[in-house]
């Protein structure tokens, strides 16, 4: 599961009993990136490699970070949305 450009609600790992990889997200969150830099992907091509190499990835989006997706075909299915979020999976 991948939360790309903004950390979305931080209920979320709670609720799926798992962590979440950050894609070009720092701010407050700088420490423990600094602590375990394999969990953040600092770059959207290679958020985009990792997408594609793997079929069971779901990520949260935002607008614009969806319209991006879009406009570069990003292999997606949109499940969710609720107005400024949007759930996609790979398959």
């Amino acid at each position: 599961v991948y939360a790309v450009g903004d950390y979305y609600p931080q209920a979320v790992p709670f609720y799926l009993q798992r962590t979440i990889r950050l894609v070009r997200i720092t701010g407050e969150l700088q420490m423990g990136i600094d602590m375990d830099p394999g969990r953040w992907i600092a770059t959207l091509d290679e958020f985009t490699r990792l997408w594609n190499a793997d079929p069971h990835a779901y990520a949260i989006f935002n607008e614009d970070i969806w319209n991006w997706a879009r406009k570069h075909d990003l292999p997606m299915r949109e499940l969710a949305r609720n107005g400024r979020l949007v759930l996609v999976s790979r398959h």
